[in-house]
């Protein structure tokens, strides 16, 4: 049986695809704060939504991590400057600032997570608005539409960026290796 050589090429870079796959899929944050939401305290900490997690940042600095309890999606947002409204999987969780538990209840018909999805605009206590910005899936946020308070890693981005074409590329070699598979028989 004759091999191509350009066969073998693909073939490696399949499999270099598959190890991009596999190295990046747990680091992947694909529109994260998209889905999961933002907000800001009145000293200017942004609280970025993550998958299991909400990062605060000050100055663009990771200041601390919140862990709600959580492993499904979740929307939250910052009540008075002092507590976390988090809305999950039935539930409407109200957190300190901190993370600590202080109530409980259960959202009917999920009208408070649907109320908090999708905020691409916070405004603060004291009158600045933060808004949400996304292109191609890099993600930052800005104060009133000027400085940028929070953004996305590069590395990260560039994770996701390897992540998504790995994928295309793996679903046009097997689609390649299947043709000529097919038309060899």
């Amino acid at each position: 049986m004759y091999v191509k050589k350009t066969d073998v090429i693909l073939a490696i870079l399949l499999l270099a695809a598959v190890c991009v796959f596999y190295i990046n899929a747990p680091h992947v944050q694909i529109n994260e704060t998209t889905r999961y939401g933002f907000a800001v305290d009145s000293i200017g900490q942004v609280y970025v939504g993550k998958k299991e997690k909400i990062e605060v940042y000050c100055n663009g600095n990771l200041v601390r991590t919140i862990h709600p309890g959580t492993n499904r999606g979740y929307a939250f947002t910052i009540q008075k400057d002092q507590t976390i409204l988090l809305a999950a999987g039935g539930m409407v969780d109200v957190l300190d600032l901190e993370g600590k538990l202080l109530d409980s209840w259960e959202d009917e018909g999920t009208q408070q997570l649907n109320a908090l999805l999708w905020n691409w605009e916070y405004s603060t206590e004291n009158g600045d608005t933060y808004t949400l910005r996304n292109i191609a899936g890099y993600e930052w946020i800005e104060k009133n539409n000027q400085e940028v308070v929070y953004s996305l890693s590069v590395t990260d981005y560039m994770r996701t960026v390897a992540f998504c074409l790995s994928i295309v590329y793996i679903l046009f070699a097997v689609l390649y290796f299947l043709i000529r598979w097919r038309s060899s028989q």
